[in-house]
């Protein structure tokens, strides 16, 4: 099997080179299918509260466990080396999603460059929960933005820090257990029991990845001309607004965007029709708009092709200095 720091550049290349064009059949789409189906099940037969919380945890541990099963049986020792090398990058490269985020995001930078506001609604609705139909500019380039910086975790840390890890069928485990998060993790009537695990275990998951990603936005915190005053302050402004946000992990990348772009974010949104109310984080700062979503964009890869440095380093370094093999036994 193919060594996960070797994996990890390899399938972030592959992203970054095709991002979703090489996709026949998405594994989180199987996976997410597969909750659907056994979702009627766990509400019907489990009554609210504890048995349903009871029963979230085994619905949840039979839509991540399988794909993980078949990822080792299709990846290891079972299958003809060649195939199950080829089928772990497949894998891995198909659950990154760093060429997906950013281009999405900027579709809705282009349609804003060309006045197109409706056009740009529409891309937005495609990567948030909250309703698009009559955002202003700044709306909507507040909601990309924060959608951008939020999923740097999501979408590129958390993947590439569970790749690292334990390869192709740790990652499938984590991709699982945040697919089962965005489909039942709610807070409503329906699921606020049934997807209590799925949201507490993503929490756990995405706690050292978070963390990371704030990190990341420190290092380039550092990259700034305007001096030591104004780095202090920029790491201040990160370290003390990360927690505004209602998420335990989603705010680390929104305030480090925040203060980076010296933008604010956050604040209330309408969703499904209901105002739901949000802290500002960056106060201080102006709202944003298409130019400093550009700048968001730009950041984002930047630290994209830092990320890859550090991965193609960590890899020449225990190839050519270690002398350890890209294949393990």
């Amino acid at each position: 099997m193919i060594a996960s720091w070797a994996l990890c550049p390899l399938s972030l290349s592959l992203d970054l080179i095709f991002g979703e064009t090489l996709s026949v059949v998405h594994p989180v789409v199987l996976v997410g299918r597969w909750g659907r189906f056994l979702e009627p099940f766990f509400l019907e037969r489990c009554p609210a509260g504890r048995w349903q919380r009871l029963g979230g945890v085994l619905y949840l541990f039979l839509v991540a466990v399988p794909p993980v099963l078949a990822t080792i049986f299709l990846t290891g020792p079972f299958v003809p080396p060649l195939a199950g090398n080829l089928l772990s990058v497949y894998i891995s490269y198909q659950l990154l999603a760093a060429r997906s985020l950013y281009d999405h995001v900027r579709d809705i930078h282009t349609a804003l460059s060309a006045g197109d506001l409706a056009g740009a609604r529409v891309f937005l609705g495609k990567i948030v929960g909250r309703d698009t139909q009559d955002l202003t500019e700044t709306e909507i380039s507040r909601g990309a933005l924060e959608s951008l910086s939020e999923n740097m975790t999501d979408a590129v840390v958390a993947p590439l820090f569970f790749l690292f890890l334990g390869g192709a069928p740790l990652l499938i485990f984590y991709k699982a257990v945040s697919t089962m998060d965005s489909q039942v993790g709610y807070k409503n009537d329906r699921y606020r029991d049934l997807g209590w695990a799925s949201a507490r275990l993503d929490d756990l998951l995405a706690f050292l990845p978070a963390r990371l990603t704030i990190l990341l936005c420190m290092v380039f915190a550092f990259f700034n001309r305007s001096g030591r005053s104004h780095l202090l302050e920029t790491v201040r402004l990160m370290l003390s607004e990360r927690h505004l946000h209602p998420s335990p992990n989603s705010g680390h990348g929104i305030a480090g965007y925040s203060a980076l772009l010296r933008v604010r974010l956050g604040g209330g949104a309408f969703y499904g029709g209901h105002w739901v109310e949000k802290p500002l984080i960056g106060r201080s700062f102006q709202p944003p708009d298409q130019g400093l979503l550009g700048m968001g964009l730009s950041l984002y890869k930047k630290q994209i092709a830092f990320v890859m440095g550090i991965l193609l380093l960590c890899f020449l370094f225990r190839w050519k200095v270690l002398g350890e093999s890209f294949w393990k036994a």
